[in-house]
């Protein structure tokens, strides 16, 4: 998606949430537009927009915990990925980018925790 399409898809979603505030799936995409083009605050406000209106969605907490990752607030972004592991702790994609998170953070027995977990999970989809 080109600057130009994203900017226009952006006002496009901001005028719809304008009309319905309540529109979940219009603020996380929003914040997926937002995250898209760097502007990673407004993502994360739009993302938790989004999981104030719906916080059992698990994929919400695990889009927050990536934007927080990218801004480098790696507390934030440990807490948002537990938070989505325990929505859906079958998830072996959230085990797995919490283990690069905690390994980037010299955690390496949290990390080496996470990857078992999340090879687990996947070899039990076999």
């Amino acid at each position: 998606m080109g600057k130009r399409s994203a900017e226009e898809a952006i006002s496009s979603f901001q005028k719809v949430l304008k009309l319905k505030p309540d529109r979940t799936g219009a603020h996380f995409r929003l914040g997926v537009l937002y995250d898209k083009t760097g502007a990673l605050d407004s993502a994360i406000t739009s993302y938790k927009k989004a999981i104030k209106l719906e916080p059992q969605r698990a994929d919400f907490h695990y889009t927050l915990g990536m934007a927080w990752d990218k801004k480098g607030d790696h507390k934030k972004a440990i807490e948002s990925l537990n938070k989505a592991i325990e929505l859906a702790p079958d998830e072996d994609k959230y085990h797995y980018r919490l283990g690069l998170i905690y390994d980037g953070q010299g955690q390496h027995d949290k990390a080496v925790e996470a990857f078992k977990k999340a090879s687990e999970i996947e070899e039990a989809e076999w």
